[in-house]
């Protein structure tokens, strides 16, 4: 797909659980496009597109990162979100950005 295709909606059916989800997610934010490395890069032009990923996200208004591995986005069309660990100290609530190891060794048994 080059620069001046559009999506259709049969490539919206056929796409991953991912796509559909991120389209959902910008949708629902009010966003009109949505930029996909997978379709919007094209093959022809790879390398100074890849040179150029600086620029094209520097000029985005919001990035999603798909940076759990499974079938789409957690919290999204029922792909199950895995809470953070956090800590209640009085007033405050301390949360990691880590993964949560508990959770992790009992996902590799």
């Amino acid at each position: 797909m080059d620069r001046t295709t559009s999506t259709t909606s049969s490539d919206v059916h056929t796409a991953p659980k991912l796509i559909k989800d991120s389209i959902e997610v910008t949708l629902a934010l009010g966003f009109q496009y949505l930029w996909v490395d997978r379709y919007c890069i094209n093959k022809t032009e790879k390398q100074w597109q890849i040179e150029q990923m600086d620029v094209i996200y520097s000029k985005s208004q919001l990035t999603i990162i798909a940076a759990v591995p499974g079938n789409g986005l957690p919290g999204i069309n029922g792909t199950p979100r895995t809470s953070q660990p956090y800590l209640q100290l009085g007033d405050f609530e301390i949360i990691s950005a880590l993964p949560d190891l508990r959770q992790h060794i009992r996902e590799t048994e």
